[in-house]
């Protein structure tokens, strides 16, 4: 996740950064909050306990400053214990097929 912020810094400058981070610490306390929250997909045929939740849906609960993320591109990957815990799986771009980009961090599949 470091590496993303680290491109994002690079790209678009300081603040960029720092807009992303908070987006990206938001949807994972909405996700936490609700783990079938609106805009939640699963994808069975790829890992039927994985959930997947594009940041762009948590965009607007995130506080200015440091402001909104126009264009977010990722989606977090997500499961949900047996004791309700919220578990990240880690973030992928959604320009990548999930089938693909979810074999970073489940190797299994």
């Amino acid at each position: 996740m470091l590496a993303l912020l680290d491109e994002s810094e690079q790209a678009f400058g300081p603040a960029a950064r720092d807009r992303y981070a908070a987006l990206i610490v938001q949807a994972m306390q909405d996700v936490a909050d609700n783990h079938r929250r609106p805009g939640t997909m699963s994808e069975p045929q790829i890992d039927p306990r994985a959930l997947f939740y594009h940041i762009r849906h948590s965009r607007a609960r995130v506080d200015d400053p440091p402001g909104r993320v126009h264009k977010p591109r990722h989606i977090l990957v997500y499961e949900r214990a047996e004791d309700g815990v919220v578990d990240i799986l880690g973030l992928i771009p959604d320009m990548i097929p999930a089938e693909i980009a979810v074999r970073r961090f489940v190797p299994e599949l």
